[in-house]
């Protein structure tokens, strides 16, 4: 099984005690699980009996389950689940199971075309079991459509779905969302390795990111971290329907670790290149016979290539959950994350020339830190939620799910940042920001979903709504010499020190507060082969900005921003035997905008739209557990603000930005042991309209034309191998623009990371991973004159200790 660094680490299975047994069917579990829908229980029993479930030829979406209680063998457990059906199940393989017809027919009927593969909440041993079946098909359950009211396979889904799971998630080479992120096609990181947030590009634009299928206000801080992360879903395209107000790249939704059914604890150390060492803790189990709790838990301090750097994240994120009764669940989840910068937040910015283009004194040495002051530069991040979740099944086919979150941000310090070589090719010059801002938010939600039948038409219908109440605060200002300028730094021979006494000046404080009110309906209507999706949302929203001018204390208030908008979808999908389908959709999204003065003393306050046209198809591999899936989109976004050209001083929406591409991915277990995720991407980006002469045909900033990632990993199983790993990630990002006005070309890069996994015993990991081991120049930007370095090469060593029992 892959280990990866600390906060990635991922819960690894608690080995059975059978693994010897002549029979799985025999050994005995204490099972807990609730009267549902038999695709739910099979969820549960896959999880608490550690065995992993499939079903062959069967259609498990609209059976029902009783409930199962009690200190029961596997084999007595499972029969009580499909006591209520025409199914049965058979040993096909070391810890695997299949669901079966009870009298299989010689072909399989079109309504029985639903393979699915049961997502369990942890991942099984590393090793992969032998297929002797090879009937078995694979297919993720996912949560990100419908907002997590209603489980769907990726086969239900009308637009294109990616699902990195925790086997593909262990063999990534980093800690973050970024890291996972990075694989996707048509996908790149504008900000870097070493920035303090993130800021993707997907398809041209920028993603939302969920949490257990809801988008926060104010989103985490900082490059979000995996510590507590189950599995991550990735919906391309527009889907306010459902999520609300976003930008038409992605929605990304995070599914957070839940509590297990039995006490499972995992302790993990990590140690790597540039002094960065840390340590992780994954600890729950059930508190009583209704209650179940987890908490993770991590520690790092992170060192980089360059002087005076350096970043120590905390993070807690504990879990609760509450059995209220067969029907109704209560989970209650919060985080705390912390980021201390304590020399400043310097991202590794560094003059263009002399780094990417040649300079009269050479190369600026990589050691060169051009936001550090002495003794003055310093920020801390913190981060805090809780949130409750209700889930209650009125009937079979019918529930509600309540969710409410309120979040804190809070960021303080002080920010240094240089510019670009000045006309002695040796020097910059250079700028400290005091920053004192947050933001506190409340978000609510309540979805109610229903599946019933008209005549031979099957419905899944979700209604719901929204409410977010949203208040932010900012303090800007300077810090400057008390007579003089600021003395410049050489980048050849850096002087850090502070010499000359500096004066605050608190220049402009901001307050901005927003309400949003929503309301959304979405069905999903199947009819035999064919299944229509038809979605609207209207939202209701309404901001104030304030501005006050510290030195006159004068207060203005810009036009309250209100944004009264339809949202809609449509998609449809039609498989055309059991393996192969196509799928088309039309879906929107918007985006409320701040006030933006117009040259005429007006403002413009209407939202961003965007609008994608998307067609695909998908291949399930007979016989294996491999997806292709192929997509070809258009996404148009009009009334874009650019420069007014008259006076460059002030916008006008005149703009329309095109988006247009072809995506392939093929993921899935490829071959006996090998686990594997490819894609590829190519997406030209166009400003298609502009006022302004020349910019017609320019190119998104940050958008490359062309990617590819592979992720793959083999498991050794037999002989003296057994229980080594090896694993392989890399990426090819294309060229790009680093600004609007395409003046600066980044270079295309390939990264690529392997890693050496060896599990000593049931309790006991250990990894190696080398990452961009060719060292290549991976370069990030978004100015002229200043581009960002990313991480050359580096490794990282880690243990994470598993114990069998507490």
């Amino acid at each position: 099984m892959q280990l990866k660094t600390l906060t990635l680490l991922a819960p690894i299975a608690v080995y059975s005690t059978w693994a010897g047994a002549a029979d799985i069917r025999e050994r005995e579990v204490d099972f807990k699980i609730r009267p549902q829908l038999l695709a739910s229980a099979l969820l549960d029993f896959s999880e608490q009996a550690k065995l992993q479930v499939m079903s062959q030829g069967v259609n498990l979406a609209e059976r029902k389950a009783p409930g199962v209680s009690g200190r029961l063998t596997v084999a007595n457990a499972l029969s009580m689940l499909l006591a209520d059906s025409d199914l049965s199940f058979v040993e096909t393989a070391p810890n695997t199971i299949a669901i079966t017809p009870s009298h299989p027919a010689t072909t399989v009927p079109a309504s029985n075309r639903n393979f699915i593969r049961l997502a369990q909440a942890k991942p099984m041993p590393a090793a992969a079991p032998a297929r002797p079946v090879e009937e078995l098909q694979e297919v993720e359950v996912v949560t990100v459509y419908g907002r997590g009211a209603q489980a769907a396979t990726i086969r239900e889904v009308p637009q294109t779905v990616a699902v990195f799971n925790p086997e593909i998630i262990e063999v990534l080479s980093g800690p973050h969302i970024d890291d996972v992120i990075r694989f996707l096609p048509s996908a790149n990181n504008l900000l870097g390795d070493y920035a303090l947030g993130n800021n993707f590009n997907i398809r041209g634009s920028g993603p939302s990111y969920a949490y257990n299928g809801m988008i926060p206000s104010p989103v985490k801080p900082g490059r979000i971290g995996l510590v507590n992360v189950e599995r991550v879903e990735v919906l391309k395209g527009p889907s306010s329907i459902t999520y609300g107000s976003m930008q038409p790249g992605a929605v990304i939704n995070i599914v957070t670790k839940q509590p297990t059914s039995e006490y499972y604890s995992q302790l993990g150390v990590e140690v790597g290149s540039f002094d960065t060492y840390g340590g992780s803790l994954d600890l729950g189990g059930p508190l009583g016979d209704n209650v179940g709790a987890r908490v993770n838990a991590s520690y790092q301090d992170r060192g980089a290539p360059f002087d005076h750097w350096r970043q120590v994240t905390t993070v807690v994120a504990p879990v609760v959950s509450f059995d209220l009764s067969d029907r109704t669940l209560l989970t209650i989840e919060g985080t705390f994350d912390s980021i201390s910068s304590p020399n400043g937040i310097y991202d590794g910015r560094i003059p263009t020339v002399g780094t990417l283009l040649p300079a009269p004194n050479g190369e600026i040495p990589i050691e060169t830190n051009t936001g550090y002051f002495a003794g003055v530069t310093q920020q801390t991040e913190e981060y805090k939620d809780v949130g409750a979740r209700l889930t209650h099944e009125f009937t079979d086919n019918l529930s509600m799910n309540v969710q409410m979150t309120w979040a804190d941000v809070h960021r303080w310090g002080v920010d240094g940042f240089g510019a670009g070589l000045t006309a002695n090719n040796r020097t910059i010059t250079r700028t400290i920001t005091p920053r004192d801002q947050g933001s506190k938010s409340f978000t609510a939600a309540i979805n109610i979903a229903t599946n019933f039948d008209t005549g031979s038409v099957q419905h899944k219908v979700i209604a719901g709504v929204d409410y977010l109440s949203y208040r932010s605060f900012g303090k800007l200002g300077t810090y400057a010499p008390a007579t003089g300028t600021m003395p410049q730094l050489d980048v050849y021979d850096p002087d850090y020190s502070v010499l000359t006494p500096l004066r605050l000046t608190r220049t402009t404080e901001s307050l901005f507060t927003s309400s949003t009110d929503a309301a959304f309906i979405q069905e999903r209507a199947t009819i035999g082969d064919l299944s229509l999706v038809l979605g609207g949302r209207y939202t209701d929203s309404q901001a104030e900005t304030y501005t006050t001018q510290v030195a006159t204390g004068v207060r203005t208030r810009a036009p309250d921003t209100i944004a009264k908008e339809w949202s809609t979808q449509i998609g449809a999908l039609y498989d055309f035997t059991d393996a192969f389908m196509m799928y088309a959709n039309r879906s929107t999204s918007f985006s409320p905008r701040s006030p933006v003065l117009m040259r005429d003393g007006t403002y413009f306050t209407a939202p961003e739209t965007a609008v994608q046209y998307e067609v695909g198809a998908r291949y399930l591999v007979p016989g294996t557990s491999t997806a292709i899936n192929l997509a070809i989109y258009h996404i148009v976004t009009p009334d874009v603000l650019v420069r007014d050209p008259v006076d460059f001083n002030f916008f006008i929406p005149a703009g329309e930005l095109t988006s247009k591409g072809v995506e392939l991915t093929v993921a899935g277990h490829v071959a006996p042991g090998v686990t594997a995720m490819a894609s590829y991407g190519y997406n030209p980006t166009e400003v298609t309209k502009s006022p302004i002469p020349g910019q017609e045909g320019l190119e998104f900033q940050n958008a490359p034309e062309q990617t590819a990632s592979l992720v793959t990993r083999y498991d050794f199983s037999q002989g003296t191998m057994d229980g080594l790993s090896l694993s392989l990630a890399t990426n090819y990002v294309g060229k790009r623009w680093a600004e609007a006005t395409n003046q600066r070309e980044l270079p295309a890069y390939t990264r690529v990371d392997l890693g050496l996994h060896y599990r000593f015993n049931d309790s006991m990991e250990f990894s190696l991973q080398g990452n961009n081991l060719t060292d290549e120049d991976i370069y990030s930007g978004f100015q002229t004159a200043v581009i960002a370095r990313n991480a050359g090469r580096n490794y990282m060593f880690s243990v994470r200790f598993t114990p069998t029992a507490l």
